[in-house]
């Protein structure tokens, strides 16, 4: 009997590397929101610090220019700290749509092997089927013969 070949292969190879592929764009994408994350805490960390520098420059009374310096810089880190919550909220919408093309994709790579399964347990079946006939036939063949000796 022939070798098994599974006439959709190339189908399948396609379908994985796409797969592949997908998965290496959104394990990208996820390291971009966990990079931007980091970039936040530390926005929120500085701004944190400046406020509290601020607390003590007005306990001692520092003059009004430096005190309004503080208020501006204070309201630009909170400005970049939006700007990079809005950034963060789009590549997680951007990673969730990544999301859901890797889970297509491996729903479609997974019917398709799972085809290739199946199509490979039928001819293995149709080989052991062969192999039965076989080896049926020459026990046959050997019993006629010593039959006739």
């Amino acid at each position: 009997m022939k070798r098994f070949s599974f006439a959709l292969d190339r189908v399948l190879n396609y379908k994985i590397q796409i797969e592949r592929n997908l998965r290496n764009e959104y394990a990208q994408i996820v390291q971009k929101v966990m990079r931007k994350e980091e970039q936040i805490k530390g926005l929120e960390q500085r701004h944190r610090v400046c406020a509290v520098d601020y607390d003590q420059e007005k306990e001692r009374g520092a003059m009004v220019n430096r005190l309004r310096t503080f208020e501006d810089y204070l309201q630009s880190l909170s400005d970049k700290i939006n700007a990079e919550k809005q950034n963060l909220a789009q590549l997680k919408v951007i990673e969730e749509k990544k999301r859901q093309e890797v889970i297509a994709a491996k729903q479609d790579t997974a019917s398709i092997d799972m085809l290739k399964t199946k199509r490979m347990q039928e001819y293995d079946k149709e080989v052991q089927k062969d192999d039965e006939r076989l080896i049926e036939e020459f026990v046959s063949n050997m019993m006629s013969g010593s039959a006739s000796a």
